[in-house]
C-alpha cells in the first residue's frame, strides 16, 4: 500500500490531527482531551459537546488509552472528530447473563474465552463484553477519526501501517434479556444516513456474536478509510472485516487482513450487498470464511451480491480462503458487477463444491471485468481457475540484473511474489554522462611578447568519452615576470644597497635601490674619562656606545661612582649583628609577611628578588627539599640558574628556615651583580667582609631603592 494525499470531507478533523502533531491549537474550533466521565452521557453513551469561547464543539483527542463503559454514540446532526493520537479506544461494557430455573444460562453463546468469566456447572453468571465501540447513527451524524502517528513528518501524508492508534474490543451479540440481535459492527456501526471517516490507525480485534461486520457494519451510510488497517475481526455471519448494505464505502491505502466470517457467513474480508465499494492501492489478504465443513461459505476475500458495484484499482486480493466457492472473490445477484483494474488476484483457495474456483466465482447473474490483472496460484478442488496471467500487479520490488551505463540501458528484473516462477523485465534508462572537471591540453604559455593558448577539454568521468573541446587564449603578459631578485650591493649604515631583478621569460633585468640604509649596529658599551672614587671623594665615568660598523658614537651617559667607605673593625663573631631587619614597605601584598611576623624565610627572600626582576620564567629548582608543586619552586629555580642561590650543601636549600643577615647580604650582593648594580663587590665569603660591605653601603636600610642604579 502507498501513502495517500491528505484529503478529507471534514477539513477540521484533518487540521486537528496536524495541529496535535505540531503541538498547536487547531484553528476554527477547540479540541479537548476526551474524558469518558465528562464528555459521554452515562445513560445513552452519546458524545457530548463542550464549549470554549462560547462555541459548541464535538472535537476531541485521546491523551491515553480510553476504555468506554458504553458504546460511544454520535447521533443525528452531530459532526464530531476524534484524534487517536496513537492510543486505543476500546469497549469494556460488562453484562451478566440471566440464569434459568434449571441452572443453565439464558441464550448467550460465548466464543471468546479471553473476554469471559465462564459459567460453572453450578450455574454461576457468565460475563461478556457486548456493543459496538462506536455507533454513528442518523442523518447528519458525521464522525472523523484520525491518528496523527501515521502522518509522514515531511510530506504530511498518511502512511499505511504506521499508525499505532486503534478502535478495538467491541462485541455485538444477543441482548441477554430480550434475546434478540442488537445489530452488527463490533468496532464501528454506521446507519440511518450516518457518515464515518478514518485516516490512519486500525480497527482490530473486534467480534460480533450473532450478526455481521466484525470490524465495521454500515447500513444506509457512508464510510471512507484512508491508510487504515482492518484486521483480526470476527463475525459469525457475513463480513468478518466489513459489512456494507445499501451504502458507499471508499478505501485508499487500506489493509483488510486476517478477518473471519464463521458458521454460515460469507465475505471473510468484505461483504457488500446493494452497495458501492471502491478500493485503491489496497490489499485484501489472509481473510477466511467458514472453517466448518458442514456449512457453505462464499468469498474468502470479498463477497458481492444484490446489485453491488465493487471496483478494485491497483489492489491485491491474495491468500484468502473460502470453504465453498470464490476463494478470492464471489459474485452473485442481478446487476452485481466487479471491476478489477491492475493489481493481482493470487494465492486464494476454495476448498470444496463442484463449481469451486480459487480466485473469482460468478455462478449466477453477476459479472466481472478484468483489466491488466495478474491471476496466479489460485486453487480449488471442484472446478477450474482462471488462466494464469501476469499482466498487472503482484510483482516484487525487483532487482537490477544489468546496471545501466553511459553507453547502454540496464535491466530491472521483477518476480511474481506469489508464484515465484514468472518474471518480467523493464529497461533502465542509460545514465547521463558525468562530466569531469575540465582539463587543459595542448597548452602554449603566454610570454611578455606573445599570447598563449590551450584546449579546454571535458570528458565523462565514467566512460572517459570526450564531451567537449573548447580552444582558449591566454592573454599576453602585461609585465615582465620578475624573479625574487638578487642583492647586488648590500645596504650599510652609510649607504643604500641595490637589488637586481631578472625576467624569467626574456631575461631582461632591472636594478632597484633599497629604500633605506641599514640601522647602526651598537657595539659593546665602553667606559671613558674614568675618575676613580676615593675614601675622600666620589668618582665618575662616561658610558659610551659606538656603531660596530662605522664607529659613529651612538650614546654617551655619565655615571657617578660612590665614595669609598672606610672599613670598620670586625664584629665579634660570637655576637649576632645588631642591625634592623630589611624594611618591607613597598613590597607587593603576596610577598609581605603576615601581620606580626618580623622574619623572612629563605624562600620568601628569593621570591622577593624574583619579583624585583619582573618574575621571569625559569626551570624549576633541582634542590631535593624544594617540591615541584610548591609556590616558590620557579623563583628558587631562577635564583639557582643565575648564581644567586647556591644551597646549604647536600643539594638542599632549606626553603622554610629563616634567612640570616649573613645569608641575606650574600643574596643581595649576588642579585646586585646579576642586575649590574654599581653597589656590587667581589666578596670571598668572609663574614666580616660581607657585613662590612653591607654596613658601608647601608644595604640593610636602602638596598632596594639603590639597586636601580646600575653601573
Amino acid at each position: 500500500m502507498k501513502a495517500r494525499n491528505l484529503l478529507s470531507r471534514r477539513g477540521g478533523a484533518v487540521l486537528l490531527s496536524l495541529a496535535l502533531c505540531a503541538g498547536l491549537a487547531a484553528p476554527g474550533f477547540a479540541a479537548v482531551q476526551l474524558d469518558k466521565d465528562t464528555h459521554i452521557d452515562a445513560e445513552t453513551g452519546a458524545l457530548l459537546s463542550h464549549e470554549e469561547d462560547g462555541k459548541e464543539s464535538y472535537d476531541y483527542y485521546l491523551g491515553g488509552d480510553v476504555t468506554l463503559d458504553k458504546t460511544l454514540v454520535i447521533g443525528a446532526g452531530v459532526a464530531a472528530s476524534i484524534e487517536l493520537n496513537g492510543h486505543t479506544l476500546e469497549l469494556n461494557d460488562i453484562h451478566e447473563a440471566s440464569v434459568r430455573s434449571d441452572g443453565t444460562l439464558d441464550s448467550l453463546t460465548v466464543r471468546d474465552t479471553s473476554k469471559l468469566d465462564a459459567p460453572s456447572s453450578q450455574g454461576e453468571t457468565g460475563k461478556k463484553k457486548w456493543g459496538s465501540v462506536i455507533k454513528v447513527v442518523g442523518e447528519g451524524a458525521d464522525l472523523t477519526v484520525t491518528d496523527s502517528t501515521a502522518l509522514d513528518e515531511e510530506t504530511g501524508e498518511y502512511v499505511a501501517g504506521q499508525g499505532t492508534g486503534a478502535i478495538s474490543g467491541g462485541y455485538e451479540g444477543n441482548s441477554i434479556n430480550e434475546k434478540k440481535a442488537i445489530g452488527g459492527g463490533g468496532g464501528v456501526r454506521v446507519s440511518d444516513g450516518g457518515s464515518f471517516t478514518m485516516k490512519g490507525g486500525s480497527i482490530t480485534e473486534n467480534d460480533v456474536g450473532m450478526t455481521h461486520g466484525g470490524g465495521i457494519y454500515v447500513q444506509n451510510g457512508t464510510v471512507e478509510l484512508d491508510n487504515v488497517t482492518v484486521s483480526k475481526n470476527t463475525a459469525p455471519n457475513h463480513g468478518g472485516g466489513i459489512y456494507a448494505k445499501d451504502s458507499t464505502v471508499t478505501m485508499t491505502g487500506v489493509d483488510i487482513s486476517q478477518n473471519k466470517s464463521k458458521n454460515k457467513g460469507s465475505g471473510g474480508g468484505i461483504y457488500a450487498t446493494n452497495s458501492t465499494v471502491t478500493l485503491t492501492d489496497s490489499t485484501v489478504d489472509h481473510n477466511r470464511c467458514n472453517t466448518a465443513s458442514t456449512n457453505n461459505c462464499y468469498g474468502g476475500g470479498i463477497y458481492a451480491n444484490n446489485g453491488s458495484k465493487v471496483t478494485l484499482n491497483d489492489s491485491e486480493v491474495s491468500y484468502n480462503r473460502a470453504y465453498t466457492n470464490g476463494g478470492g472473490i464471489y459474485i452473485t445477484g442481478t446487476d452485481t458487477t466487479v471491476e478489477i483494474n491492475g493489481g493481482a488476484v493470487a494465492k486464494n483457495n476454495a476448498n470444496a463444491g463442484k463449481s469451486a474456483i480459487g480466485d473469482i466465482a460468478a455462478p449466477y447473474s453477476g459479472t466481472y471485468t478484468l483489466n491488466e490483472v495478474t491471476m496466479c496460484s489460485n486453487t480449488g478442488t471442484g472446478g477450474n481457475n482462471h488462466e494464469r496471467t501476469h499482466v498487472g500487479g503482484g510483482w516484487d520490488e525487483g532487482v537490477v540484473t544489468k546496471p545501466a551505463t553511459c553507453a547502454e540501458e540496464g535491466v530491472m528484473t521483477y518476480t511474481c511474489k506469489f508464484c515465484k516462477n514468472e518474471t518480467k523485465t523493464e529497461p533502465i534508462e542509460k545514465l547521463s554522462h558525468t562530466p569531469a572537471d575540465p582539463v587543459r591540453e595542448n597548452e602554449v604559455p603566454a610570454t611578455c611578447a606573445a599570447e598563449g593558448s590551450y584546449d579546454e577539454v571535458v570528458k565523462c568521468a565514467v566512460c572517459q568519452e570526450e564531451l567537449s573541446r573548447t580552444p582558449k587564449t591566454i592573454d599576453k603578459l602585461e609585465e615582465h615576470s620578475w624573479n625574487a631578485g638578487e642583492v647586488t650591493k648590500p645596504a650599510t649604515c652609510t649607504a643604500k644597497g641595490e637589488t637586481t631583478y631578472t625576467c624569467t621569460v626574456c631575461n631582461e633585468t632591472r636594478v632597484e635601490e633599497d629604500v633605506d640604509m641599514t640601522a647602526h649596529t651598537p657595539g659593546e658599551a665602553v667606559r671613558e674619562n674614568v675618575v676613580n672614587a676615593t675614601y675622600d671623594a666620589p668618582g665618575a665615568y662616561e658610558e659610551v656606545v659606538y656603531c660596530s660598523v662605522c664607529n659613529e658614537e651612538l650614546s654617551r651617559v655619565e655615571h657617578e661612582l660612590s665614595q669609598l667607605v672606610r672599613p670598620v673593625p670586625p664584629a665579634d663573631p660570637t655576637v649576632e649583628i645588631d642591625e634592623p631587619d630589611v624594611p618591607l614597605a613597598g613590597l607587593p601584598p603576596y610577598l609581605t609577611p603576615a601581620e606580626g611576623e618580623d622574619k623572612l624565610t629563605r624562600a620568601q627572600t628569593i621570591a622577593i628578588l624574583h619579583w624585583m626582576d619582573s618574575e621571569p620564567e625559569a626551570e624549576l629548582a633541582t634542590f631535593l627539599d624544594v617540591l615541584a608543586d610548591s609556590g616558590y619552586a620557579e623563583a628558587i629555580g631562577w635564583a639557582q640558574e643565575n648564581g644567586i642561590a647556591l644551597g646549604m650543601g647536600g643539594n638542599r636549600f632549606a626553603p622554610d628556615e629563616y634567612v640570616t643577615r649573613g645569608q641575606l647580604v650574600e643574596f643581595l650582593n649576588r642579585y646586585a651583580r646579576y642586575v649590574g648594580s654599581d653597589v656590587a663587590v667581589e666578596l670571598d665569603g668572609d663574614p666580616d667582609e660581607v657585613l662590612s660591605w653591607a654596613q658601608a653601603e647601608e644595604i640593610i636600610n636602602d638596598f632596594f631603592a639603590r639597586l636601580g642604579e646600575t653601573a
